[in-house]
C-alpha cells in the first residue's frame, strides 16, 4: 500500500548529484584540465542580471530584467585567479525546476571582487598579444613560446596565445615586461550589450 507520506518522500528534492561545490570543481576540471585542483579556500556566488526601464525611452517606470539572469560561483584555490563557473536561469512555469544546472555552465577566469570584474570575467587561457609594426611572425612565435604552445595570428600585428588557466594576467604582465617588440598582452574578457539603462546589476549572493 502506498500512502501520501511515502510518494512525499520519495520525490526528488534536488537535481544534483553532487554538491556545489563538486559540481563547480568537476566542471573546472573537465573545461580546463586542472585536475585535481587544489582545495577550495573560499566559494562565493554572485546573481548578475541586465535590467532596463521603459522610462528611458517614454515609456513606464518599471524595471524589467531582459536577459536571463546569470548566476557566477568564484572559487579561489590559490591560484593567481580565481575560477569562475557560470550558469543561467532557464524558465519553465514560474521559476527553473533545475537549478543549479551544472549541463551549460561555462569557466571563466576572475581576476578581482570588484562589480566590473564580476560583470566582465576573462576566457580561460586566453591572451591578446598585440605587437609592433614590422614584427615577423616567426619572431613572434619563437620569442612567445615560452610562454605558450598555442599561438594563431588574428589579424596583422595581433595574435590570440593559450596560456596556464587562472594565470593570465600574471603571464601577460611577464610578456609585457620582457619583450620589447609587445605593444600589450591583454586578457580576453566576455563582452555585453550595455545600450540600455540603467544597465547590469550585480550581487552578491553568498
Amino acid at each position: 500500500m502506498t500512502t501520501r507520506s511515502s510518494i512525499y518522500t520519495n520525490l526528488p528534492i534536488s537535481s544534483l548529484q553532487r554538491s556545489p561545490e563538486e559540481e563547480i570543481r568537476a566542471v573546472i576540471e573537465e573545461q580546463t584540465g586542472l585536475s585535481p585542483l587544489p582545495a577550495t579556500k573560499k566559494i562565493s556566488m554572485y546573481h548578475i542580471r541586465g535590467v532596463s526601464n521603459p522610462k528611458f525611452v517614454g515609456g513606464e517606470d518599471k524595471d524589467e530584467v531582459i536577459f536571463g539572469p546569470e548566476f557566477l560561483y568564484v572559487l579561489d584555490v590559490g591560484f593567481p585567479a580565481a575560477c569562475g563557473v557560470q550558469i543561467s536561469w532557464t524558465n519553465s512555469g514560474r521559476g527553473d525546476p533545475s537549478f543549479p544546472n551544472f549541463k551549460g555552465a561555462i569557466t571563466r577566469s576572475v581576476v578581482g571582487s570588484s562589480r566590473g570584474q564580476i560583470l566582465y570575467p576573462c576566457i580561460p587561457t586566453e591572451l591578446m598579444v598585440g605587437v609592433k609594426d614590422e614584427t615577423s611572425e616567426s619572431t613572434v612565435r619563437t620569442e612567445l613560446a615560452a610562454y605558450s604552445s598555442s599561438i594563431s595570428v588574428l589579424i596583422p600585428n595581433l595574435y590570440l596565445i593559450k596560456v596556464n588557466a587562472f594565470h593570465e594576467q600574471e603571464v601577460a604582465r611577464q610578456i609585457e615586461t620582457s619583450l620589447p617588440f609587445v605593444k600589450y598582452a591583454s586578457l580576453n574578457t566576455v563582452v555585453r550589450i550595455v545600450d540600455f539603462s540603467p544597465g547590469w546589476f550585480v550581487d552578491q549572493v553568498c
